[in-house]
């Protein structure tokens, strides 16, 4: 008897989970340096598609809609032309929604030269439906 005999497993349909936007949960689950995109939330609504070629954390924890946003998921690239491609592709996504906040498409990145993989943009690209963790409150 190891005590897991009443463990039960729930498995649920989405493949990635939006965080709730704190300094705390940005600052330990997103390591330093890193290019990549994200989506920022109002509840489960989109309302910003933002990518950062040099460091996610640094421009999840500085960005102008943190008081505005209550989620956040994002997408760790191997680059800053894969960071564009997976902003792209969430900006396509987001763009009719109501309350999305982002005025013009992305830009390429400034030194928009590297070669891509296909599966970089086909296995790879983020996924759309998400599971909204809420802080616990004892």
């Amino acid at each position: 008897m190891n005590g897991f005999e009443d463990l039960q497993i729930e498995f649920i349909e989405h493949d990635s989970v939006a965080i709730p936007l704190c300094t705390e949960w940005i600052s330990e689950l997103i390591p330093n340096g890193i290019p990549g995109a994200y989506v920022l939330y109002k509840d489960e609504q989109p309302i910003y598609v933002g990518r950062s070629d040099t460091c996610l954390k640094r421009r999840l924890l500085s960005h102008d809609y943190r008081t505005l946003a209550t989620h956040a998921t994002w997408q760790i690239a191997n680059n800053p032309e894969q960071a564009y491609h997976y902003e792209c592709f969430w900006y396509d996504w987001a763009k009719e929604k109501p309350g999305f906040l982002n005025q013009i498409s992305p830009a390429r990145p400034k030194a928009s030269c590297t070669k891509l993989e296909l599966d970089d943009l086909v296995i790879h690209m983020p996924n759309t439906q998400n599971c909204f963790l809420t802080p616990y409150a004892a």
